[in-house]
């Protein structure tokens, strides 16, 4: 099934030597063709060699991003009024996705223990779980690479949780990197583990996904 959309992104495709495909069933059980995949940023200004070259190469979870959006009738735009794929709520994306009403333990600022066990509960029963940050996140002192750094928690923006326990949270930007504090224009990796109160400073919710 062709699925017409205008995209924001660039599709990649003579990087991948040859035409990738996929047939996935998705969201109301269409069907859904795909040929390329989507890419963030512009990959003319990523140098040969540099880690973030691998987005450039097609992986599993990238084929099925672009089946996800070619099965929006708005394509990458925003929820409303296109009805697109982007600036949607966790909850919705994962409910799109298995099917199952999803619904998020929202950071009320009086229940940051309950944020933590929603999160702690689904790393260990296997669920996908992500948190979404607050729209006034900043600064936040994490653990990266084994060491102690600074960086920028980008507001507005969905991590996944890696791991969870009482010590902390380990979260990924599927961005594939972080930006270090301070404007420095540097960057860290893409996963690093913060304590909880950091995490309570700076993230708005917890949302729990159901396997289909």
């Amino acid at each position: 099934m062709a699925v017409g959309f205008s995209q924001r992104f660039p599709a990649v495709t003579g990087d991948l030597g040859s035409i990738w495909s996929c047939q996935n069933e998705i969201r109301n059980r269409k069907r859904v063709f795909v040929q390329d995949i989507l890419e963030y940023g512009d990959a003319t200004k990523v140098p040969i060699g540099d880690p973030a070259e691998e987005r450039r190469k097609p992986d599993l979870g990238s084929i099925f991003e672009k089946a996800f959006v070619q099965s929006h009738m708005g394509g990458t735009r925003g929820k409303f009024p296109t009805w697109g794929a982007s600036g949607r709520l966790s909850a919705l994306t994962m409910g799109d996705i298995s099917g199952k009403a999803t619904y998020p333990t929202v950071n009320l600022g009086i229940n940051r223990e309950s944020l933590k066990t929603a999160a702690i509960d689904a790393v260990t029963t296997g669920r996908p779980v992500v948190a979404e940050s607050s729209p006034f996140a900043g600064d936040a002192q994490v653990t990266a690479n084994g060491s102690r750094e600074d960086i920028t928690i980008a507001s507005s923006h969905v991590y996944t949780v890696a791991a969870a326990d009482e010590n902390g949270v380990t979260l990924i930007n599927p961005w594939g990197h972080n930006d270090r504090s301070g404007n420095s224009g540097s960057r860290t990796g893409a996963t690093f583990t913060m304590s909880w109160d950091e995490f309570y400073a700076n993230f708005g919710d917890v949302t729990v996904g159901q396997i289909p």
